[in-house]
């Protein structure tokens, strides 16, 4: 008889990190958000794996921000972390200053384990700085576990599970042992659809879009999903819609196609702009 270990695993790190692409990479499912801007996570999005007797739920934390402690994606990171049993701290291999080095501090005095994860080693072209820099990260800071990966190119990602699951408590599992799976299917719809908003729309439109999903049902062997877009002013409501309603059909298009690849159903996504009344 297997001894049950779980434990809640938060991703965290500076924007643009990698850290969306990590919780993907554990998944082996698309559960949330990936784009080259900032703060495409707005919430956390918790996925779940199962291996025989350990279960490892993962939290997808939004980039913290140093420079305003008190704006609302920091309220919900600090919220995602408190509880936390294993903190995976990724960090970019170029770009670390004096906000990791805050956040570490931060982090230490957290009684949970912390495992430094150095991001996108495939892009180094220098073997030795990634020694280097692992050797100051442990110097500076006396943390034993650093391990370099690639989630993109899936390189070491056995190496970080097999550290997970050795700091996993001694516990019940929370969830039915099903291998893979997405708490919120509505939140994971959500990150779909604002994914492609954020990659279509570039600039012009900021990416702090509302989207709810308020319905989901099944008919005839058919996913029907209904959902709207929230805008802040009415001027933006032609930005998105473009000419002819053509941009929002093309974002409702990609959409549906990622949906139908997770579910692998047939799916009818409607999606409707409206102004977000204050």
């Amino acid at each position: 008889m297997y001894r049950l270990h779980c434990g809640f695993i938060a991703i965290v790190g500076k924007t643009n990190v990698g850290k969306s692409s990590l919780l993907n990479c554990f998944i082996e499912k698309k559960i949330s958000a990936t784009s080259n801007k900032c703060n495409t996570t707005q919430i956390n999005i918790l996925g779940v794996y199962t291996y025989l007797s350990n279960q490892m739920i993962f939290v997808d934390t939004p980039g913290f921000d140093f420079n305003d402690e008190k704006y609302l994606i920091n309220k919900i990171f600090f919220k995602s972390i408190i509880y936390c049993d294993i903190i995976l701290y990724v960090i970019d291999p170029f770009y670390w200053n004096v906000y990791d080095d805050k956040m570490i501090k931060q982090l230490k005095k957290l009684n949970c384990n912390i495992i430094l994860v150095i991001n996108k080693i495939d892009k180094l072209n220098y073997k030795f700085f990634l020694l280097y820099r692992m050797k100051e990260l442990y110097d500076k800071y006396g943390i034993n576990n650093i391990i370099p990966i690639s989630a993109i190119k899936n390189f070491n990602i056995d190496i970080l599970r097999k550290k997970i699951i050795y700091y996993l408590p001694l516990r019940n599992h929370f969830y039915p042992v099903y291998k893979k799976m997405v708490i919120d299917i509505k939140i994971y719809i959500s990150e779909i659809i604002r994914e492609k908003l954020i990659n279509i729309l570039k600039a012009e439109l900021s990416y702090f879009l509302n989207i709810d999903i308020y319905n989901i049902f099944l008919k005839n062997n058919i996913i029907i999903i209904n959902g709207y877009i929230f805008i802040n002013k009415y001027s933006q409501k032609n930005i998105l819609l473009g000419y002819k309603g053509n941009l929002i059909k093309n974002i409702s298009r990609l959409s549906r196609i990622s949906i139908e690849k997770y579910f692998e159903k047939k799916v009818f996504l409607f999606l409707w702009v409206k102004i977000l009344l204050k």
